[in-house]
C-alpha cells in the first residue's frame, strides 16, 4: 500500500521542514511543502493529494480556498494557526485543528487519524 500523500501548506520555513520531516520519519509522503495559497493550489492540480496540514494564514492571505478544495474533493484537513481567534467559514470551523505551538505528538496522533481515514477508504 503506498504511503498516505499528504499535502503541507506553512509559510514558515523552519515549521515547514519540520514537519515534513516528521512526516518522513512516520513514512508519509509530503507534497510540498508550500508556503502560498497559489501555490498550494497549483499543487492540488498536479500531484496526487491523500490529506492535508493547512497553516491558516499563510504569506499570500487566508487559506479558506485551498481548504474548501480539497473537502470538495474529500480530502481530509488538519488545519494550523497561531492565532487564539481568526474568521474561518461554518464549515472549516468543524475541522480538526492544532494551535500553535503545538508538540510532534501531537502533531503525530493527528496524522495518524487523518491518514487512517484516508486508507479505510481505499
Amino acid at each position: 500500500m503506498a504511503p498516505c500523500r499528504i499535502l503541507v501548506v506553512e509559510d514558515e520555513p523552519l515549521i515547514a521542514a519540520e514537519i515534513a520531516g516528521m512526516l518522513a520519519a512516520m513514512g508519509y509522503h509530503t507534497v510540498g511543502p508550500v508556503a502560498a495559497v497559489y501555490q498550494a493550489l497549483l499543487l492540488i492540480e498536479t500531484e496526487p493529494v491523500d490529506a492535508a496540514i493547512l497553516d491558516v494564514n499563510v504569506s499570500d492571505g487566508h487559506i479558506t480556498p485551498v481548504a474548501e478544495l480539497l473537502l470538495d474533493r474529500g480530502i481530509p484537513v488538519l488545519l494550523a494557526t497561531g492565532y487564539e481567534e481568526y474568521a474561518l467559514s461554518e464549515r472549516l470551523m468543524t475541522l480538526p485543528r492544532l494551535q500553535k505551538p503545538y508538540t510532534s505528538d501531537q502533531l503525530m496522533n493527528e496524522v495518524r487519524n487523518i491518514c487512517a481515514r484516508v486508507m479505510s477508504r481505499t
